[in-house]
Parts: C-alpha cells; sequence; structure tokens
C-alpha cells in the first residue's frame, strides 16, 4: 500500500531523520512539509509550504495525505515562558491533530516524551501528557505516541542542557538494563525509523517508549 504524508516540524533532530527517510522510502510516494520557513531540498516528491502556525487551522486545505507526522517541540528555555512552550507543544499538535481528522487521515505519529503524564508535577512532561490525551480524544483510527528518551544527534542549534545530558547518559548508559533500558539515550535518527515501521506495521499503536522504538527501528 502506498501512502501520502503530511509533517510538521522536519526542521528539527527527528523531523530532519524523517523526512530524509520518506524520501527515500518507495512506499511513500508525496510528502507535504509545513514550517515556518522551507527546507535546503529539492525532491520530486517533496511539496514545502512556509506557515505561520498562528494560523495553522487555515492551511487544512493543503494537508492532503493519509498519514500524519507531527516532530515539533521545543524546550520551555527556548520558548522563554511556559505559555509560549505550551503553545508549541500543546496546540500546535492538537491542531495538527484536528486537521488529520477532518482531512480523514488513517495514522498520525507524535513525538512526545518518555514519562509524559498528564498528572505529572513536572509541567514539560504534564504538558507533554495532556497533548497526547487531547489527540487520542480524536477520531483518527491509528493514533501512535513515540516517548524517546534523550536523543543522541547533531542539532541545527545548540542546547547546552541537553548536551550536558547527553555527555552523562553516553558514560553511563550501559548501566542501564532491565526497567532502567528505557532511559538510556536514543539517537534521532532510530526514532525516525521506528516512527516509519510504526506506520507501516499494523501491530504498533498507542504509547511506545525509548527501549520499544530501538526494537522497533531494527525490524524495518
Amino acid at each position: 500500500m502506498k501512502h501520502s504524508a503530511v509533517i510538521i516540524g522536519a526542521s528539527g533532530l527527528v523531523g530532519g531523520h524523517l523526512i530524509r527517510l520518506l524520501l527515500q522510502n518507495e512506499q511513500f510516494t508525496e510528502i507535504r512539509s509545513f514550517g515556518r520557513t522551507n527546507l535546503p531540498i529539492t525532491h520530486s516528491k517533496l511539496i514545502q509550504y512556509e506557515v505561520d502556525f498562528e494560523y495553522f487551522d487555515n492551511q487544512a486545505n493543503k494537508c492532503n495525505g493519509d498519514v500524519f507526522y507531527c516532530c515539533i517541540g521545543t524546550t520551555i528555555r527556548k520558548a522563554g515562558s511556559q505559555d509560549a512552550f505550551r503553545k508549541i507543544d500543546f496546540e500546535i499538535p492538537l491542531t495538527f491533530a484536528k486537521i488529520a481528522e477532518k482531512k480523514n487521515a488513517q495514522t498520525i505519529v507524535v513525538v512526545s516524551s518518555l514519562g509524559a503524564n498528564a498528572k505529572s508535577s513536572n509541567f514539560y512532561l504534564r504538558t507533554k501528557g495532556e497533548m497526547e490525551n487531547a489527540i487520542e480524544a480524536t477520531s483518527i483510527p491509528k493514533k501512535v505516541f513515540v516517548q524517546p528518551s534523550l536523543l543522541l544527534g547533531k542539532r541545527p542549534e545548540f542546547r547546552f542542557s541537553e548536551k550536558m545530558g547527553e555527555i552523562v547518559l553516553r558514560s553511563i548508559g550501559y548501566f542501564f538494563f532491565g526497567r532502567m533500558k528505557k532511559y538510556k539515550a536514543i539517537k534521532a535518527e532510530t526514532v525516525a525509523i521506528a516512527m516509519i515501521n510504526s506506520t507501516l506495521d499494523p501491530q504498533y499503536k498507542g504509547k511506545i517508549e525509548s527501549d520499544s522504538l530501538v526494537k522497533m527501528a531494527k525490524c524495518n
């Protein structure tokens, strides 16, 4: 079965790998990417749109695809405030999901976070959990929430706290086993591969934690 995909957040760490892999995958015939600026990529399967996400719902007529990928996300530090963070990590993904619902998309795959929980005392994790719950309430037939641990890879921008976390987790990663295995840092490319595999395999749905993403990525 051939697929057409719609993606937001393709300029980010996971999204950059995902769009490259989608363009290489013969099962995807068209990829529509929405971002604040166009990517420096030219491909016969790629259609790009520059959008203001404040008014993203006005772009619904252009969001044609049966699979929707949400890779958008930031940090509270980069966003500047909790309110600004929530707009990016809750409101934009939910708007995206509602567009997918209206367009009768069959699948939505969303990058969330390990530990996401709407009842968490941590604002970041609580927001991610609330976002998952809101999208879960839509009528889209298949919903996948990938929950990676700390992401490894070269980001477009430098994030000091994440870089320090990467150094620490790389150095102690071999201590993680059993239930702790899911906390090992994970390559962004591995997450992207798992996202595509979750689309193509009907058994994958719901919330998928970091260690399971590694297993899924090895199934391609």
